[in-house]
């Protein structure tokens, strides 16, 4: 059998960090941790044996720099394919490094400390995932983008300033949502993202 949920997010935090820490202080701020590893550290309870990480080219480059001795935890025979850490508790878990303005990732909305990387917050998360309900549309992410709606509107937290891609998505999935999830989006809006949200 697999690892237990508890053993596959103990691993990916270890892969996250080890990753972190591979780089000097100044470019771990453009190494954010995203997707379903960062919903976990967020409080949502979710599986996976992935870690995502969007990052700069400059902090892409000397990761891989990094790690080219073969020294490390990490082993890539190729820079476009998927990482491999071979964590302590002898198993492997994938790492995925997306580049910043790559297509993938245009931008992190918000993003704030974690241990000693930075992960993206929930209303950071909430924003990455309505570009992905926007461009895949698959149940299981609308539905996932509705609950980080609710628990970021009850916590009373608004989104930041969007670029143009992020608030394009955003006006797209609420014409998915109820009436009364739209307007609970709307009221998350920052003035100036209300003004965008309504000029699309």
């Amino acid at each position: 059998s697999g690892p237990s949920p508890p053993q596959m997010e103990s691993a990916l935090l270890e892969c996250f960090l080890s990753a972190t820490r591979l780089l000097p202080l100044r470019l771990r701020s453009s190494f954010i941790l995203i997707g379903r590893a960062a919903s976990v550290f967020n409080g949502f309870k979710r599986y996976t044996e992935d870690v995502d990480v969007a990052a700069t080219s400059e902090a892409i480059l000397y990761f891989h720099g990094a790690i080219a001795s073969g020294t490390t935890q990490f082993k890539c025979g190729d820079p476009s394919q998927t990482i491999e850490f071979h964590c302590s508790q002898d198993f492997i878990v994938h790492l995925e490094l997306l580049r910043i303005g790559g297509g993938f990732v245009d931008s992190i909305a918000a993003y704030e400390p974690f241990r000693d990387g930075f992960i993206a917050s929930r209303v950071g998360f909430l924003a990455l995932r309505g570009v992905t309900v926007a461009d895949r549309g698959e149940d299981g992410d609308l539905l996932d983008f509705k609950f980080l709606l609710r628990t970021t509107a009850g916590r009373g937290s608004i989104l930041p300033r969007l670029d143009w891609r992020t608030a394009e998505a955003l006006k797209k999935v609420a014409g998915k949502l109820s009436w009364v999830d739209a307007l609970v989006l709307s009221g998350i809006l920052r003035e100036d993202n209300f003004i965008l949200f309504e000029s699309l």
